[in-house]
Formats: C-alpha cells, structure tokens, sequence
C-alpha cells in the first residue's frame, strides 16, 4: 500500500525519485537491466516524455519492421555450414562470411544472447555421402552470434540509460533553480533590446525555431546573424575602419568596417572597459558565433545541406547569450568615436 507520503508526490518528484533510484541500480552489480528500463519507461509515462516513453518501450518488447533500430543493436556474426550430423565433417565448413544483423527483438533475446549466443538455421540444406563408406552427410547453413557481441549491446544499451536517467535526474531536480535564473537574466535582457527597438529579431528567431520547416531554422539562424550586426551598428558608430588596440588575424589593426560585427563588438567591449582576460573571453565567445554563422551559411550554400533544427538552436542560445552579457557588463551606450586606451594595452600584454 502506497505511504502517504509517496500519495502526496507530484507526477515530477516521482519520476524524480525513480530516477535516482535507476541511477543507483545501474551501479550495482547486481542490476537488473529489464527492470531498470521499465522504471525509466514509468518515469517517462509520469512526465509525458512520449519520444523516450517509446524507446524503452521498443527496448523492452520490440522494435517494428519500419523502425530504425540503435547502432548497438547491429549485431555482428557469421554465416556459415555445419554438419548436422556432428560426427563427421560436412561439406562447405571452411565457407564462412561476416553478416549483420538488426535486432528487432525486445530485450529478453539481447539477455538470451549474451548467456549462450545465439544460433539461427536459414533452412538451407545439403546432402552428401562420405568418401569412405557411404554414410550419409547433411550439411546446414546457420547464423552464428557470439554471446561477447550481445554484451557490447547490452553495455551500449546499460551506458544510454544511465546517460538518461543522469540528464533527466539533474534536469528534474535542479531545473527549477536554473529556470528562475534563466528567468530573471531575460529581464534584463528583454528590457535593454526593448529600449533599441530590436525585440522583433527576437520574435522572428523564437518563431523559425517552433517551425517544423528546415527553411524557417535557416532564417533564424539569419535573424541571429542580423541581430548582432544591428547591435553592432548600434553600439559601434566611429567612422573608422579599423581598431588599434586590437589586432585581427593578420597581426594588422583589427577591422571594424560594417558587416564586421564580431570586430565592432569585440572593441566595443574593449573601449567599456572589459580588459584582459574578462575582455578576452567575451570577444572570443562572439567570435566563436561568428564563425557558427559563416559555417551554417557556406554549409547551406555549397553542399546545400539544410541547417538542422538543433544547429539552429544552438546559434540561437549563444546570440541570447552574448546580448545578454552586452546588456548585463556594459551601459549599451554607443562608441562615438573612441579613445586611447594605454592602461588597456598594458592589461592585454599581461594577460
């Protein structure tokens, strides 16, 4: 009878509890691997987590016909002949050839396997008579799986469930402190883009993104892209066409003509006073975007390859990030036109 405690349980503190629970069997080395996939796929049904709710399931009971099976569940092994007979050699027995197969059955033929192997006949059959004697011989084809291949499936398959249950424990019982954070940083954020007219870029990435057409995370990546140079325009006004405190890849004065945003924001940093190695990291962080973007362009235009919905997510994440550290570190007001800075050559030869 459940206690009156686990009645008063949350759906999520439940699954959290399973969870922990998973995370600890795993660990013995007494676990019970059908069982632990039950619990995960229970922790799953809790928390409405459909797409891996159905992977357990497949695990425990089968894959269908249509389904594309995990990589470990390609399981390597031999055809070859045999003697039916066992007492005396059959014909073809020197034949052998590698095959690989897809193991679209749940997980009690995976544990069969991994005690004895498994062994399949393909109905093919010879019959012949012996050289001395005439004693009949019959020769079968069979599929060979050593019961070592079955091990490295279960091992793959033990390893995904931890990684699971691990990511999803730590997301269930820390997530909400990290949410409050995440929330009260956009705030921030959302106030100062709102202040420089740019939360439309905002809305144009957030809605590329909900799409489920390839096309339209393409376009966010570009409204990222679009966002940072108009800040960039914004907070980078010297008519200058180079930045001398900073030098490019050339070993030259770095370049800070438009279009150039990683540039103009990377001395825009420098001139509010983020030296060293504070300085250092913002601007590589916006370099690394940068170079995000200018890859997923040359990806989409040479090898016309569609950006993914996670690749586009990610570029997403990361120009959130570096406006949100632009908003939070500095006074967003714009650089005129700037000035020496000899303290800041000294703080950069240092560092």
């Amino acid at each position: 009878m459940p206690s009156e405690k686990a009645e008063k349980m949350t759906p999520q503190e439940e699954a959290t509890q399973i969870l922990s629970e998973v995370l600890g069997d795993l660990t013995s080395p007494s676990r019970d691997l059908k069982v632990v996939l039950r619990r995960c796929q229970h922790a799953c049904e809790l928390l409405g987590w459909e797409e891996f709710r159905e992977w357990f399931q497949q695990e425990l009971s089968g894959y269908p016909a249509d389904a594309e099976v995990p990589q470990y569940r390609r399981i390597p092994g031999q055809l070859i002949w045999r003697d039916k007979n066992l007492y005396t050699p059959g014909r073809h027995t020197d034949e052998k050839e590698d095959i690989v197969r897809e193991t679209r059955e749940g997980i009690d033929y995976l544990l069969a396997g991994a005690r004895i192997g498994q062994r399949e006949e393909t109905g093919e059959t010879e019959v012949a008579v012996s050289s001395g004697g005439g004693l009949q011989v019959i020769s079968e084809r069979v599929r060979l799986f050593r019961k070592m291949q079955f091990d490295l499936a279960l091992n793959s398959l033990e390893q995904s469930a931890f990684n699971f249950a691990s990511r999803s424990y730590t997301l269930l019982r820390y997530g909400n402190a990290l949410s409050d954070i995440w929330t009260d940083y956009r705030s921030q954020v959302d106030a100062t883009l709102q202040r420089l007219d740019l939360t439309h870029h905002l809305k144009a990435i957030e809605s590329g993104l909900e799409s489920d057409n390839s096309q339209a995370w393409r376009q966010a990546v570009w409204s990222c892209r679009d966002s940072l140079n108009d800040v960039a325009n914004h907070l980078w006004r010297d008519p200058r066409k180079t930045y001398e405190y900073l030098q490019g890849a050339d070993g030259k004065p770095m370049s800070v003509v438009e279009g150039k945003f990683a540039n103009r924001l990377g001395a825009y940093v420098h001139q509010k006073g983020m030296h060293g190695k504070r300085g250092k990291f913002l601007r590589a962080e916006v370099e690394r975007l940068a170079e995000s973007i200018r890859a997923l362009a040359g990806l989409q235009g040479k090898a016309h390859e569609p950006v993914s919905r996670e690749e586009a997510r990610l570029v997403a994440i990361a120009t959130y990030l570096v406006l949100g550290e632009l908003a939070t570190k500095t006074d967003m007001q714009p650089i005129e036109q700037y000035s020496q800075l000899e303290e800041a050559n000294q703080l950069e030869a240092e560092d």
